[in-house]
């Protein structure tokens, strides 16, 4: 792997044995990144797990493959007006790197930039009547490593994105 500066953040898109573009990210000090994931380690700024429903019962020894990602996503807030927040899929390891294998979902866009999709994805839901009392299930939709919006893939691990979301972005607040 190329990466120029190891203390810098970076998004490595494995195209084939012989053929991996990386993205080096820069420092914004205009922004602040909080990553979220099931795993521990420092640069998770917020750990989240999976729960059993109901339905599902667990023997001793028994455990369930986790659909959050160790490293699931990360979000960026800006710090000065108007404060919005934006998601992204897949947060940056121990190494301050994402990677995305031969077999993620990936492609240029028109502007040759790169994008892809998560093993396990960014799921999010805005209810519909936003959040109030009155809310109602709003439609999933899923969020690329460069916060693109699709709607779902046909499965989890399909190579084929769903269609990108109108001019839609992956702003949160």
């Amino acid at each position: 792997m190329a990466v120029s500066n190891k203390e810098q953040h970076s998004i490595s898109y494995t195209l084939s044995r012989v053929q991996t573009v990386v993205v080096e990210y820069t420092h914004d000090s205009n922004t602040d990144m909080f990553q979220i994931g099931r795993s521990t380690e420092n640069p998770i700024d917020f750990v989240v797990t999976d729960t059993v429903t109901s339905g599902q019962s667990l023997t001793d020894g028994q455990t369930i493959q986790s659909t959050i990602s160790r490293f699931a996503c990360r979000i960026i807030c800006q710090r000065n007006p108007p404060y919005s927040a934006r998601i992204y899929a897949a947060g940056f390891d121990s190494s301050k790197n994402i990677f995305l294998g031969e077999k993620a979902a990936k492609w240029r866009m028109r502007d040759g930039q790169m994008d892809g999709l998560t093993t396990n994805g960014v799921l999010v839901m805005h209810p519909r009547q936003g959040f109030t009392q009155d809310s109602r299930p709003g439609v999933w939709r899923e969020i690329s490593v460069c916060g693109n919006v699709f709607t779902l893939r046909e499965t989890r691990s399909a190579q084929q994105t769903g269609n990108m979301v109108g001019n839609s972005c992956s702003h949160i607040c």
